[in-house]
């Protein structure tokens, strides 16, 4: 991604309600993903250990897919209950096709265990993991085009 796409994209995240700012993070702090901490519900974005900035659209679908009061509590672990994972990957390539930065960016060849490829057919063909649990969390009634960027509190 480049510089300006990155822009946008944090851009984007604001106007939709998903809060970023940038900071340095601390020796040894752990984070969702290279770079990028989740933590009480706000993206912090360290760019000098950022390895793939389209791992920013995945980080903000870990907000997104989170019920309002479950998002001052999130935490960087590593490893999501898995429906919080799913749905956080169908929201990334959603809104990755939204704002027009591409599904390659965001599932990158060197994440998604070497399944970035599969994922991203899959999600165009409407079949992807968490597909459902974002129509489930009425976020979506056709997806890729999602109704409510934000889960909402139902």
């Amino acid at each position: 991604m480049t510089e300006q796409q990155i822009q946008e994209t944090l851009t984007f995240f604001e106007k939709i309600g998903i809060k970023a700012r940038e900071v340095t993070f601390e020796e040894g702090q752990t984070s969702c993903v290279p770079g990028i901490s989740c933590l009480g519900g706000t993206l912090k974005i360290d760019r000098a250990l950022l390895q793939f900035p389209g791992d920013l659209y995945y980080a903000a679908g870990r907000i997104a897919a989170s019920l309002p009061a479950e998002r001052p509590d999130l935490d960087d672990n590593p490893s999501p209950p898995p429906a919080l994972e799913m749905a956080a990957m169908a929201w990334a390539f959603a809104a990755a096709e939204e704002t027009g930065v591409g599904a390659e960016h965001v599932f990158h060849p060197s994440g998604y265990h070497g399944q970035s490829t599969a994922l991203i057919e899959a999600y165009r063909a409407g079949t992807g993991p968490g597909i459902p649990l974002i129509t489930y969390f009425e976020m979506a009634e056709q997806y890729p085009r999602l109704t409510h960027w934000l889960r909402p509190s139902s």
